[in-house]
């Protein structure tokens, strides 16, 4: 299973994401292996959805979420109108690396 993040560039209007989202981007993902969805709204620089993901590589679960991502934009005028910066696994640094 892998977390990946969805980076959002919002819309020119301003418009909020709102944390209702989760329910559109599970639906969209529900049969292909979406386990978890969670909706950053507050994300600096911007907003993410991280989704986790069953795939049996990186690159497979990264081509997974953006799959995903077109499914539920696909579906939901809202989402239609934010724009993917990237979508990618984060590198994640275990705390006791960093002292």
């Amino acid at each position: 299973m892998y977390l990946v993040h969805i980076h959002l560039r919002s819309p020119a209007n301003g418009e909020a994401l709102t944390r209702d989202i989760a329910a559109v981007v599970m639906a969209a993902g529900l049969e292909a292996g979406l386990e978890h969805v969670t909706v950053h709204t507050g994300g600096i620089p911007c907003p993410v959805i991280g989704i986790y993901v069953r795939a049996a590589t990186l690159r497979a679960a990264e081509a997974l979420a953006k799959e995903i991502w077109s499914r539920a934009s696909a579906t939901d005028r809202r989402l239609s109108r934010w724009v993917p910066l990237r979508i990618e696994v984060p590198l994640l640094v275990p705390p006791e690396w960093l002292t």
